[in-house]
């Protein structure tokens, strides 16, 4: 499904795209995702979130991602990646890597 949990998209350009230290690309994630996925991970059985409960979480009551609209984000992601993944293919031949 499209939920709005995983932050927004964007322009297509690498530039666009916020990135650590190690160059992978930081997605944004609602303090609404954020609280039903530490719910989720509750060491504690009995503190851990039920399906019921999920149910009626913000995040999972929250607005739905028309499709162009998660396709509009899909793509960005996947184009920003696929630059990303050719300049370090790029640079590692050109240093005699060779790629991967």
């Amino acid at each position: 499904g499209g939920r709005g949990g995983g932050g927004g998209g964007g322009g297509s350009s690498s530039n666009d795209c916020d990135r650590d230290s190690a160059g992978a690309a930081k997605i944004e994630m609602s303090n609404d995702f954020k609280e039903l996925v530490k719910s989720l991970l509750s060491v504690t059985a009995n503190e851990r979130i039920r399906l019921d409960e999920i149910k009626q979480s913000k995040w999972f009551c929250g607005r739905i991602l028309s499709p162009s609209e998660l396709s509009d984000i899909l793509s960005s992601t996947t184009t920003d990646t696929t630059k990303n993944t050719s300049k370090e293919h790029n640079q590692a031949a050109r240093e005699g890597g060779g790629g991967r």
